[in-house]
């Protein structure tokens, strides 16, 4: 398992691109103020705001799925371990291209 710095830092990235995903689709709207430090808002426009139902059915879904999902991640793991502490310790088997892309490994 990847130290807790490593974690937040790959989970912060991944939230970044996340971010940056949504905005360059047209679902948020970021506006970032001059001033120190720099505070950063983030607003679903009309788009994104037109998908929020579909968000929630797709989180009621899977809370009433969570029960299977957990086994089958569980017996997932035990078939590949290898697989799992791979993708642990940052190793992405799928490359990432594209000018926004972050990436994590070298």
């Amino acid at each position: 398992m990847p130290p807790a710095k490593d974690h937040a830092c790959t989970y912060a990235a991944d939230w970044i691109a996340s971010q940056r995903r949504l905005e360059r689709d047209g679902l948020v709207l970021r506006t970032v103020y001059p001033t120190v430090p720099v505070p950063v808002d983030y607003r679903l426009t009309d788009a994104g705001a037109g998908l929020t139902h579909l968000v929630k059915a797709l989180a009621d879904w899977s809370l009433a799925h969570r029960a299977g999902i957990a086994e089958a991640l569980r017996v997932y793991d035990q078939t590949y371990p290898t697989m799992t502490s791979a993708h642990e310790n940052g190793y992405c088997p799928v490359p990432v291209t594209g000018t926004d892309a972050l990436s994590t490994t070298s």
